[in-house]
């Protein structure tokens, strides 16, 4: 008995494009993201986190001489490009400085973030010119060299009002 086995060249046989294609396609998508690892920035990585964390008592520090100056204060949002506006108030002992500065952390993109440098207008008023700033999530802190006050807002095209609250109250 003769076989007829029909003999063919190897590039003409679909199931060795298939074995062939399996790893070209991996080493082809390690390249795509090797490339998006090194090109692309990732904002929630410090490089300094230890740094950072030994800041967190000097912070703590500033958060508690916030509380026992009863300090308060509420921040208007006007629509983008328009003023801000802080008001502040405290107890008899509290003497208000002369600058504040308002900075606006973003949620989750550092490169976002914002920082006003406000000057008193009035007994506890201080004004800053216009702001815009990126829909989302973000962190307000207000404070002076010795203190500091915060709060969560967010970020929409209309005008808003933001309690910076109490210091030391649970939700900040």
């Amino acid at each position: 008995m003769k076989s007829h086995l029909k003999s063919s060249v190897w590039y003409r046989e679909p199931m060795v494009w298939l074995v062939i294609m399996i790893p070209f396609s991996a080493v082809v998508m390690g390249a795509v993201m090797l490339t998006l690892a090194v090109t692309t920035y990732d904002g929630l990585v410090t490089d300094d986190y230890y740094k950072k964390g030994l800041q967190i008592n000097r912070s703590m520090e500033r958060d508690a001489l916030a509380a026992s100056y009863d300090l308060a204060g509420e921040v208007l949002l006007g629509a983008p490009g328009e003023a801000v506006e802080v008001t502040l108030a405290g107890n008899p002992r509290f003497r208000a400085p002369e600058i504040v500065h308002l900075r606006l952390f973003h949620a989750t993109r550092a490169g976002l973030d914002r920082h006003l440098i406000m000057r008193r207008v009035a007994s506890g008023r201080y004004v800053a010119s216009g702001l815009q700033l990126e829909a989302g999530d973000w962190h307000a802190q207000l404070d002076a060299d010795d203190w500091r006050l915060k709060a969560r807002l967010t970020a929409s095209h209309l005008s808003q009002r933001v309690s910076l609250g109490q210091a030391g109250s649970p939700d900040q």
